[in-house]
């Protein structure tokens, strides 16, 4: 008793010992960040035989600890006054702020204002030596917006962290939070992560609007889609791979659409929910430790499920929940992060699947990548691509399946204009592609069965129409072709 008294010598005043669970409660907080924390330090412990003891004071103290009070002194008010300014020359207006708080908040929301005039996907917050760096995500491409003051960076982070409900005192760990946004009438869901660096925090903020697009495989405007219609009316096993950011998550809702909501239970396993879909009964991964992928797949497959959608296959487990379910008579649509076909089912044996089973499960396998549009207002002749590659994506293009017209002309944003610019909205490319026995042969023979033909083939359509570049079809399909 002598040593545990010692181990306290420095500690608060309060000598109340807390068992584990009972620090769990006091902190709320989980047993693996309550064991990080004591790996690094932030939290003194004892160890009574096999058990951790906590001092309460200690604790009390650790989230005592509270953040850096941003005082007007820290922060120039020059800084604001030209934030300001840019806003309003951007067309974002900020509403009159006395205090360093209020000011804080307006420029919050300027800067979430001007995200979503951009129609931006992400916001990216990155201290840098030289500031505190801003940048959006516009049409799969990030672009830097602004280098703000530093002295900015610690209170827009704290209020973006309080706004989504995460620890503004917490500056060790990673935290995950969400909020929303009321902007001209429409509601947006923002989703934000914060993760410590050696500068500082660095914080992404999804953007998401509430309002449900049009979906189903109609209205994405591919006619290589018809080819996965036949495949949504029979049981089995259907992937969509892609990397990430390459419109799984829509093709993947747009299934669904395809289906009869009334007579179908629909099913669905997701990390995050990202639309709210009417008639389907939507679960979502996180919460809480136990609900995890296979835990809510295995659950929703005692709901008598005919159609069940699992977000991401990542995991041994949960393929062989989907690949079990596929042979039981559901309708399994799963997304994979995969470059093509033969990529995906790779994929599938590398997490130990089993090559009969897979034969008797798996339909088809869905390619997917978005491009940007062209902008019909400034697109013009493209004189600049050299010849011989031109050639090379005709090779590669009747390969897969389609057979560029000797008449073609493609078309590309002005050369001298700002990054980004010539370009407004994003279309996707798609290829689907039947899986059969022989195939999954040949790959687990080690046979070459090349991939991403087909899909290259669909950009190449799509550049022949004058809706895409011949750069933004190489910059897609670039790995799986």
């Amino acid at each position: 008793m002598k040593a545990l008294t010692a181990s306290f010598k420095d500690s608060p005043t309060d000598d109340s010992l807390l068992s584990f669970s009972e620090a769990l409660r006091l902190l709320d907080t989980s047993k693996s960040t309550l064991y990080r924390l004591l790996a690094q330090e932030e939290i003194k412990g004892v160890k009574v035989g096999k058990q951790w003891r906590f001092r309460k004071g200690d604790l009390s103290a650790y989230l005592g600890r509270g953040p850096v009070v941003v005082v007007a002194e820290s922060i120039d008010a020059g800084d604001f006054a030209t934030e300001f300014a840019w806003l309003e020359r951007e067309g974002v207006p900020s509403a009159g702020a006395e205090t360093v708080e209020s000011k804080v908040a307006g420029l919050v929301d300027g800067i979430l204002h001007h995200a979503l005039a951009a129609e931006a996907s992400d916001l990216h917050l990155d201290p840098t030596d030289e500031g505190l760096r801003v940048r959006y995500r516009i049409d799969g491409v990030m672009r830097e917006i602004r280098r703000m003051p530093l002295s900015l960076h610690e209170p827009v982070v704290a209020s973006l962290k309080e706004r989504a409900g995460m620890s503004p005192t917490e500056r060790r760990l990673p935290q995950d939070g969400r909020t929303h946004i009321h902007v001209n009438g429409a509601t947006y869901d923002l989703r934000m992560n914060v993760i410590p660096t050696i500068r500082g925090e660095s914080v992404v903020v999804r953007l998401f609007g509430r309002a449900v697009p049009e979906l189903g495989l109609t209205a994405l405007g591919a006619v290589s889609l018809d080819a996965l219609r036949p495949f949504l009316l029979r049981p089995g096993l259907i992937l969509v791979a892609g990397p990430a950011r390459s419109g799984k998550t829509t093709l993947l809702y747009s299934c669904l659409r395809e289906i009869d909501a009334e007579a179908n239970k629909i099913l669905t396993v997701e990390e995050p929910v990202e639309l709210r879909l009417p008639g389907v009964v939507q679960t979502q991964v996180g919460g809480r430790p136990e609900l995890t992928f296979v835990a809510l797949m295995r659950t929703c497959l005692r709901q008598d499920p005919d159609v069940l959608l699992c977000g991401a296959l990542r995991d041994r487990e949960t393929m062989e929940v989907a690949l079990r379910a596929a042979q039981s008579g559901t309708l399994v649509i799963a997304g994979i992060f995969a470059e093509d076909a033969p990529g995906a089912v790779k994929r599938l044996i590398e997490l130990g699947a089993d090559p009969h089973v897979l034969s008797g499960a798996l339909r088809a396998v869905v390619e997917t990548r978005l491009v940007r549009r062209l902008d019909p207002a400034e697109r013009v002749l493209d004189t600049e691509t050299p010849p011989e590659v031109i050639g090379g994506l005709k090779t590669r293009s009747e390969k897969g399946g389609y057979s560029i017209p000797d008449s073609a002309a493609f078309y590309t944003p002005p050369r001298n204009c700002a990054r980004g610019a010539g370009y407004r909205g994003r279309i996707g490319l798609y290829a689907v592609v039947p899986v059969t026995p022989p195939m999954i042969h040949e790959i687990i023979e080690g046979l070459s069965v090349e991939g991403g033909s087909t899909l290259l083939a669909e950009g190449m359509r799509r550049a022949v129409a004058r809706e895409t570049s011949l750069e933004e079809v190489l910059r897609a399909t670039d790995g799986c072709a």
